[in-house]
């Protein structure tokens, strides 16, 4: 127990410069059992070390950083991670190389073994070293809010949340993003040893996109239930029944006005009952279809106002509709 806890301590002390986080950390397996690799691959790995360090020493790093990838791919122990890194340290692949101070120095041998020791002591103070001349970038994109953006860095693709504060190697980068109905953004951006850098990228509607493509093309539309628009939708042709069948009425009325004179006193035989029938059931049509268009806009309020606040975000996914403007078009878009 004392063994193991001088280890923790003296890994927790190169590498995280705090030994109080052992009692919560412990350390991790190694993932490859070193007496289970074969004697081949064991004689492999030595022939590709021996040849990494040969070109290595004739300053051809790049292919020296080749075998010594090899060569830790068979064995995976220390004294393979460590030369990765270093070749990696060399061609200011600063990322890559602390990736793999941090695996040798966090190898857990299940017997004592020197060379293993030396190997994740050296990695650990490399590590250590390394951890304040790593880069930063901190992109912000707008102008696609909602829409399905992608971004790549360097030509590699990279998640939209794991960009916004990006490790990356000193030197020169560039970043491409993209959405759908949006033109690319692009923007290429040098930094030092350690520096943090904001860039912020604007995506623009493509005028020669689809209509409808872009989901932020102008001022957001919010898309309502189909409950909402439906019970407006009745209130509007209910409203328009009730505003025809009124007029109609009245037109009723007139022509009794007209036939029967000032003293009310209607000539009999002329089918003036068939109009004054006519304008009363014009008039009764033209009250129901007023109340019809009361209820729906009623209707349509209540979907609007109360049936989200009272369910929330635990209701089910209900149908929607919404206008959309775009680029030559306008329309309507929903989900169902």
């Amino acid at each position: 127990m004392t063994a193991q806890r001088g280890v923790c301590l003296s890994l927790a002390a190169a590498l995280l410069g705090s030994a109080g986080l052992c009692g919560v950390l412990a350390p991790p397996a190694h993932a490859k059992d070193p007496s289970a690799v074969s004697a081949a691959d064991k004689e492999t790995a030595r022939r590709l070390l021996d040849e990494g360090d040969t070109l290595a020493a004739d300053g051809q790093m790049a292919a020296a950083l080749e075998k010594y990838r090899g060569a830790d791919a068979l064995v995976d122990v220390p004294t393979t991670a460590l030369p990765v890194g270093r070749a990696c340290e060399a061609l200011g692949q600063l990322v890559e190389a602390r990736d793999a101070y941090l695996r040798a120095a966090r190898f857990v041998a299940a017997e004592p073994n020197p060379a293993f020791e030396d190997a994740r002591r050296e990695a650990g103070e490399r590590a250590a070293a390394l951890g304040g001349r790593i880069a930063t970038l901190e992109l912000t994109i707008r102008g696609a809010d909602g829409a399905a953006v992608t971004v790549t860095l360097d030509g590699a693709p990279v998640a939209v949340g794991a960009v916004r504060e990006r490790s990356v190697n000193p030197g020169s980068h560039e970043v491409r993003v993209a959405a759908p109905g949006y033109r690319e953004a692009r923007a290429a951006v040098e930094l030092a040893e350690g520096e943090t850098k904001r860039l912020t990228l604007d995506l623009e509607v493509d005028p020669l996109a689809p209509a409808g493509t872009a989901t932020a093309a102008g001022p957001s539309v919010p898309a309502y239930p189909v409950s909402t628009v439906a019970g407006f939708a009745l209130s509007g042709a209910a409203l328009a029944v009730g505003i025809g069948t009124g007029v109609g009425s009245l037109a009723k009325g007139r022509q009794l006005a007209d036939a029967c004179g000032a003293d009310e006193l209607c000539p009999v035989g002329q089918g003036l009952e068939d109009v004054q029938q006519d304008g009363l059931a014009l008039a009764n049509a033209s009250n129901v279809a007023f109340a019809v268009a009361g209820a729906g806009a009623l209707f349509g309020l209540v979907a609007l106002f109360a049936i989200d606040d009272v369910l929330g975000s635990a209701a089910p996914a209900e149908a929607r509709l919404a206008p959309y403007v775009g680029p030559g078009a306008l329309g309507v878009r929903g989900s169902f």
